[in-house]
């Protein structure tokens, strides 16, 4: 399973629900930190367009490292046109080239690039974020659904098997008391958020209806 479905997982056993979840918080945690180093690496390179752009004349961009600038072919593309621009200007008798339109379509192509890639991370950003919610969201839907069949599984041994249920009191009476401070933990969490726990009544009775079995 490479994508989650709250309906398929709650289909699993426990284990191999948990086993998925597990997994996609892995592979969701790896692409995170691969959008984000792209990021890095793409304001850095537009920090120094700019920085180019306004501290140094247009003529001196040939004594620039531009492999740290440009893509092989878009180097090839650029000293072309610049310096043939450069030889034309003064073969003619003037003086080189300074911003005219062939190094300003170089320069918007450059920048609409480098701005490209930078809302293409931003977008990849904002869409890791909502799956990531999405995530939390089935993450938490898959325990609650694991705590609630848990507390029915004991509730049936109780009606049908009480003796069995007696027999090992210290063990289920932890485990019910655990499954209920899990439970309040939850609820005032989703409550803080504006949300509430579906069922809490009945769940909450349904446990202290088991835990009032060890007290009579």
């Amino acid at each position: 399973m490479t994508d989650f479905d709250a309906d398929e997982l709650k289909k699993l056993s426990p284990e191999r629900r948990l086993k998925v979840l597990k997994e996609l918080e892995e592979k969701s945690r790896k692409e995170i930190e691969e959008a984000r180093k792209l990021m890095v690496e793409s304001e850095r390179e537009i920090e120094i367009k700019e920085e180019i752009e306004r501290d140094m004349p247009i003529p001196q961009l040939a004594s620039v490292d531009i492999d740290s600038l440009f893509t092989s072919e878009e180097k090839e593309i650029f000293k072309a046109k610049r310096f043939v621009s450069d030889r034309r200007s003064e073969n003619e008798g003037g003086a080189p080239a300074g911003k005219g339109a062939e190094g300003k379509t170089l320069e918007d192509i450059e920048f609409r690039r480098r701005r490209g890639a930078l809302e293409e991370v931003l977008d990849k950003d904002n869409l890791q974020r909502s799956m990531d919610e999405a995530q939390h969201q089935t993450q938490y839907t898959a325990k609650l659904e694991g705590m609630k069949d848990r507390v029915y599984q004991l509730q049936t041994m109780a009606e049908t098997e009480p003796a069995r249920f007696m027999k090992y009191e210290s063990k289920y009476k932890e485990e019910l008391e655990m499954i209920k401070n899990d439970w309040e933990r939850m609820d005032q969490k989703y409550k803080t958020a504006g949300e509430s726990l579906h069922e809490e009544a009945s769940m909450s009775k349904q446990i202290d209806k088991l835990l009032h079995w060890y007290a009579r």
